[in-house]
């Protein structure tokens, strides 16, 4: 089996799992130095990816204990990626940074900032099940 459809085979397992384990499986299975959407400036992704591990390591158990899902900490537009920031979950913000401290309705940044939780901000993939194909059938509708 070719390593693109080893990829392919894990991600596809991965996609609907969620908890701490599945996150981190998931997020391993990407490449720290390919951005696995668009939206991400020049070596965010690297940052995000490094910093959502530490994250789950140290706030994982905790967040799934306090209900965060996959789309709500790892997010992303389904047909836009990380352009649309306003589909972007908590942990896949650039400006972020690594996590202080995770709370039933924020996540806080040991820059200051905080990612409050909220509803009705759009549809959101876990960036893991992002599709590169859904660009072009979904850019013109998405960005309106």
């Amino acid at each position: 089996m070719a390593h693109g459809d080893l990829i392919r085979l894990r991600r596809h397992r991965l996609r609907r799992a969620d908890g701490p384990h599945a996150w981190r499986d998931a997020l391993l299975a990407l490449l720290p130095d390919h951005d696995p959407c668009p939206g991400f400036r020049p070596d965010a992704w690297s940052r995000a990816w490094s910093n959502a591990l530490d994250f789950i390591e140290r706030h994982g158990a905790e967040a799934n204990r306090l209900g965060w899902t996959a789309e709500e900490l790892f997010g992303v537009h389904p047909a836009l990626g990380a352009i649309r920031v306003d589909h972007c979950g908590a942990l896949m913000l650039s400006s972020a940074g690594r996590v202080l401290a995770v709370e039933a309705h924020a996540i806080r940044y040991a820059n200051g900032l905080a990612s409050r939780r909220c509803s009705g901000s759009g549809a959101s993939v876990p960036v893991w099940s992002f599709r590169a194909g859904s660009i072009a059938r979904g850019a013109s509708s998405a960005l309106s």
